[in-house]
C-alpha cells in the first residue's frame, strides 16, 4: 500500500511523493516531478516496482491543469475497487494494482469486481493536503528512509512506525544512490527544516525530532553551554555528579516515546568530547576499556553510541549525543559518525542562527522600550515657554544615553512668579531616568503647598528618600523669581552654583546656598538643612541654571571645560538672544570636548532680563 501525498514544501512550492506505506518496500518514499510519471517493474520507469506480478509498464500518471490522472498500460488497475483504464484522481481515491496472474486470465475467478489487489504494490491512497505523516516532510523531502536504514551494512531493519502508517517487517532494499548522494540529500532536507526562524527552545525539539527522523536511535540529548563557559570548565563540571546540572545552560532530551525532562547519561563520553573537541564513536560500550566502569553505560545497556561537538564559527556551542542498544553487530559505523557529525554542524549553524535572532529580537524590543522611555522623559520637561514680558527664557537638556538623569522645568506659580528648577540624578540611563521622573512628581506637587525653595526642597527630600536606592542621589538648585522687580529666591540641594551676569559690572557672581544632595536621608543617615539665598535680576543681567555634565565635559587631553569657560561664554555673548547664548554654550562645550563622546548629561536653563523702559535708562 502507498500513499500518496500532495502538498506544499517548506519554500511553498508544490510536492508530490508517493509513500509505500507496507510491503516490501514500506518506508520508502518516491517523488513525482515528471509530467508523466510510469509505473511498474522495468527499470526504465520512473518508479521501479521490482515484482513479478507488477506489469513491465504497469500505469502512469499524468500532472495536468485539473489534478493528475492515471491511465492504466500493461496491467489492471483499481481506482476505488472498480477496475479503470482512465481516471482523474480526487483526494481520498483508492488505487490498487491487480497481480498479472490474476488479470492475465480473464476467464479465472476473480474476487470482487475488480479481482484482488496485488501486495507488491498495494494501493495508491490520494491523501488530502492536511496529511503530514513526516516531521518537518523531511523523509517527504529526502525520498528515502532513515540514514542507515537501508545501508548494505545494516542487518534486521526497524520499521518506520508513525501514526496512521502501519509498518511492517521488510525485505532490504538497494538503494540505487551512493551514500554520499544520500547523505547529502538528507542533510538538504534536515537543512530547509531547520531554517524556518524560531526560538532556541523550538530549534533545539526540532533538532532532536529531525535526529530521530533521519537516524534509527534509541535516546538522544543536545546539551548548549553558557555563554560564559569554556568547553574545558564544563569538562570539569559534568565530570562531577555535585557540578553537572551548572556544566550546561541549556539541555533538552529525546527517546522513542518523544520529548522527556531528562536521560542518564554517560558523563565519560560528555567529559571527553567537551575536552578534546572531537567526537566519540563507541561501536561496542559494554566492552570498551576506556568506558569500564561507566556506571550509565552499564545500567542502560547502552551498546553503541556517538557524540560530538556542537561547532560553530564562534567557538564549541554545546555537544550532540545520541545511542542505541541495537546488537554489536549492527552498531554505528564510520559513515554513521560522517552523518550525525555532518548533521550536528546544520544543528549547530541553526541553534546559533536562533540564538542571534533571539538576540536581536530581545535588543529590538529594548530598543523599542528605550525609545518609548526617551519618549516619555521627553514629554516630561516642557512643552512650551511661558509668555513673559521683558524676559527672555530657554531651556534644554542632552541626555548622554537615550535616557537620562538630568532634571529641568519651568513653571508660573502665578500671574508674577516663575519657578526654575534644575536637577541631576547620579548616575546614567533608566535607573537615573526613573528616580527623576520620581523626584518631578514630588516637586510639582510641593510647589503648590510652599514658596519657600527651602522648604520644598526639605519636603521633596523626605518623600524621595523612602524609596531611594542605596547610592543614589538627587542634586536640585531651585529658584523663584518675581517678575514685576527681578527680585529671586534660590536654594540648593549639594547643586552647582547659580550663575548671575551682572551687566552694570560685566561680571558672573557664583551663588551657592548651602544644602545635601536629596535622597540620602535614609541610607546615609544624614538630617539635611537647606536656606534660602536672594539676590536681584536687573535688566540686561542673565541667570543661568546647569548641570555639572557642562562644567565637567573633557577633551581627549583629559582637561575639563570648568566653569571659568562658561563665565566667559557668558560674558562675551551677553548681548545675544538668549536662545542664540543658549547655542553657544552648547556648541563650544562640543567642540571643546572634540571626537569624544559625551561624558554625563547636559542640561541648561537661562533667564535674561530686557530693559525695562518704564524703569530703567538705555544703556550707553
Amino acid at each position: 500500500m502507498f500513499v500518496f501525498i500532495q502538498q506544499r514544501g517548506p519554500d511553498g512550492r508544490p510536492m508530490t511523493r508517493l509513500l509505500a506505506e507496507s510491503g516490501p518496500l514500506a518506508g520508502r518514499v518516491f517523488r513525482i516531478e515528471e509530467a508523466i510519471t510510469s509505473v511498474g517493474r522495468d527499470a526504465k520507469n520512473q518508479i521501479v516496482l521490482p515484482f513479478e506480478d507488477i506489469a513491465p509498464h504497469h500505469l502512469e500518471l499524468r500532472s495536468q491543469e485539473q489534478g493528475i490522472s492515471l491511465r492504466a498500460l500493461e496491467g489492471e488497475v483499481q481506482v476505488n475497487s472498480k477496475t479503470v483504464r482512465e481516471a482523474m484522481l480526487q483526494h481520498g481515491d483508492r488505487i490498487g494494482f491487480v497481480a498479472l496472474q490474476k488479470a492475465s486470465g480473464a476467464s479465472s475467478s476473480q474476487e470482487g469486481e475488480g479481482g484482488s489487489t496485488s501486495d507488491s504494490g498495494g494501493a495508491i491512497f490520494l491523501a488530502s493536503q492536511e496529511v503530514r505523516p513526516i516531521t518537518d516532510d523531511v523523509r517527504t523531502l529526502i525520498g528515502s528512509t532513515r540514514w542507515g536504514a537501508i545501508s548494505p551494512m545494516a542487518g534486521a531493519v526497524t520499521p518506520l512506525s508513525r501514526s496512521g502508517i502501519h509498518a511492517t517487517p521488510r525485505a532490504v532494499v538497494a538503494d540505487r544512490r551512493s551514500p554520499q548522494e544520500r547523505m547529502l540529500e538528507i542533510l538538504l532536507a534536515v537543512s530547509k527544516a531547520l531554517s524556518r526562524p524560531e526560538d532556541i527552545e523550538q530549534k533545539v525539539q526540532r533538532v532532536l525530532e529531525l535526529l530521530f527522523d533521519t537516524m534509527e536511535i534509541d535516546r538522544a540529548a543536545l546539551l548548549i553551554l553558557g555563554a560564559q563557559t569554556t568547553t574545558s570548565e564544563a569538562a570539569r563540571l559534568y565530570g562531577e555528579s555535585s557540578t553537572r546540572k551548572e556544566a550546561f545552560h541549556w539541555s533538552a532530551f529525546r527517546d522513542r516515546s518523544g520529548a522527556t525532562d531528562s536521560v542518564s547519561l554517560s558523563s565519560t563520553i560528555i567529559a571527553r568530547v567537551l575536552r578534546e573537541e572531537k567526537a566519540v564513536l563507541t561501536q561496542d560500550a559494554q566492552r570498551e576499556e576506556w568506558l569500564d566502569g561507566a556506571r550509565s553505560v552499564l545500567g542502560q545497556e547502552i551498546r553503541t553510541c556517538i557524540c560530538t561537538p556542537l561547532k560553530t564559527a564562534n567557538g564549541v556551542l554545546g555537544v550532540l549525543y545520541a545511542d542505541s542498544n541495537r546488537p554489536a553487530t549492527s552498531s554505528f559505523t564510520k559513515q554513521d559518525l560522517d552523518f550525525f557529525t555532518a548533521f550536528a554542524n546544520q544543528a549547530a549553524t541553526a541553534i546559533e542562527n536562533a540564538r542571534l535572532l533571539q538576540i536581536a529580537l530581545e535588543k529590538e524590543r529594548f530598543e523599542q522600550d528605550i525609545r518609548l522611555a526617551q519618549q516619555i522623559q521627553r514629554s516630561l520637561f516642557p512643552k512650551e515657554i511661558p509668555h513673559l514680558l521683558n524676559y527672555q527664557l530657554v531651556g534644554e537638556s542632552m541626555a548622554m544615553e537615550q535616557v537620562g538623569g538630568d532634571y529641568f522645568d519651568y513653571l508660573m506659580l502665578d500671574e508674577h512668579h516663575l519657578a526654575l528648577v534644575v536637577a541631576d540624578v547620579s548616575g546614567h540611563g533608566v535607573s537615573s531616568g526613573l528616580i527623576m521622573t520620581m523626584t518631578r512628581s514630588v516637586l510639582r506637587a510641593s510647589l503648590q503647598e510652599e514658596r519657600s525653595p527651602a522648604q520644598i526642597l526639605l519636603r521633596v527630600n523626605q518623600l524621595v528618600s523612602e524609596d531611594m536606592l542605596p547610592r543614589m542621589f538627587v542634586t536640585m538648585l531651585l529658584l523663584i523669581v518675581d517678575l514685576r522687580d527681578g527680585h529671586f529666591v534660590y536654594a540648593s540641594a549639594g547643586h552647582d552654583p547659580l550663575l548671575h551676569y551682572q551687566a552694570s559690572s560685566h561680571r558672573v557672581q557664583r551663588l551657592k546656598a548651602p544644602g545635601s544632595p536629596l535622597g540620602m536621608s535614609k541610607w546615609a543617615r544624614l538630617k539635611p538643612r537647606y536656606r534660602d539665598a536672594e539676590g536681584t535680576l536687573l535688566p540686561h543681567d542673565s541667570l543661568l541654571l546647569y548641570t555639572d555634565g557642562i562644567t565637567e565635559t573633557a577633551n581627549a587631553e583629559g582637561h575639563q571645560f570648568e566653569m571659568e569657560r562658561l563665565e566667559a561664554l557668558l560674558q562675551a555673548y551677553h548681548n545675544q538672544p538668549a536662545e542664540a547664548l543658549l547655542g553657544q554654550i552648547f556648541l563650544s562645550s562640543a567642540r571643546f570636548r572634540g571626537p569624544l563622546p559625551p561624558q554625563d548629561d547636559c542640561t541648561i536653563i537661562l533667564l535674561k532680563r530686557l530693559r525695562d523702559p518704564k524703569f530703567s535708562p538705555p544703556v550707553a
